[in-house]
């Protein structure tokens, strides 16, 4: 017919360009699923840890490695190589819990995020695809604490939030922790249903500049964005229901381990 047909070799390559019409200019295809989130697990508490910033045995059930979400630096050559410390995360039918403990000493204490040494929190529900409002928590070593409007909620749902956390911290020579109960309810979410919310966590580390800063999800953006960028952090999972007390069934990462007790035997650290 005079038609040449085109029949690249597999060992070197077309000669001349791929068709035109089949190059995406987009990020993603038109069809292509949503982009992969990170994921973290809530874990379901019997007993509630009381929050006095102490971490205490036993208060925070199988909190080892592979449960915790770890806070890494977040600029610099080393971002994400080495961590500040790290969180666990539990609920029950009435309020989420989440503890930090950080492995460097306060720096500078103080109340004000971005100068002091400090720790945030921020969510987001999801129901049925409708996103409810942003919240944002800062909590400090000193034991002070926030609820602030920088990511969208309105100064009334920031008070009713701040007004029903408990937050405490304790602070050494060697690190600090801290701990927040969080009654979802205070903002109309149902932990008796919820699967997931939109979550980050961040800490700030005084006195190392740009290095100073961490979080569990470097959101958009070569040097990153803020934290509350929770379009582009991670989810915490509730459903299905994963107790607390139950142990992981592999050790070290592996499956033909002769001990299947959790992994954590502490002898891990941080850094």
């Amino acid at each position: 017919s005079g038609k040449t047909l085109w029949f690249p070799r597999p060992d070197t390559g077309p000669v001349v360009p791929p068709d035109t019409r089949f190059n995406i200019k987009s990020e993603r295809r038109p069809d292509a699923p949503p982009p992969i989130r990170s994921t973290a697990r809530a874990f379901r508490v019997v007993v509630p840890p009381t929050i006095d910033g102490t971490h205490a045995i036993n208060e925070w059930p199988n909190w080892i490695p592979e449960r915790a979400l770890s806070l890494g630096r977040l600029f610099g050559p080393e971002a994400h190589r080495g961590c500040l410390g790290e969180a666990y995360v539990l609920f029950d039918e009435h309020a989420l819990y989440i503890a930090v403990r950080l492995l460097a000493a306060p720096a500078k204490l103080g109340q004000t995020w971005g100068t002091h040494d400090g720790i945030e929190v921020d969510f987001q529900s999801i129901d049925n695809g409708f996103y409810g409002a942003k919240y944002v928590l800062h909590g400090f070593p000193n034991g002070a604490f926030e609820s602030v409007t920088e990511a969208g909620a309105t100064p009334v749902q920031a008070k009713e939030l701040g007004d029903a956390v408990s937050f405490a911290a304790n602070a050494t020579d060697t690190g600090w922790t801290c701990e927040l109960r969080i009654p979802l309810s205070a903002v109309g979410i149902d932990l008796g249903t919820l699967e997931k919310l939109r979550l980050n966590l961040g800490a700030y580390q005084a006195g190392n500049g740009i290095d100073g800063w961490h979080a569990w999800i470097r959101t958009k953006g070569e040097k990153g964005g803020v934290n509350h960028d929770l379009a582009h952090a991670g989810d915490l999972l509730f459903r299905p229901v994963c107790p607390a007390e139950t142990p992981n069934l592999l050790t070290s990462g592996h499956f033909n381990g002769k001990d299947l007790t959790p992994w954590s035997n502490g002898s891990w650290r941080l850094g």
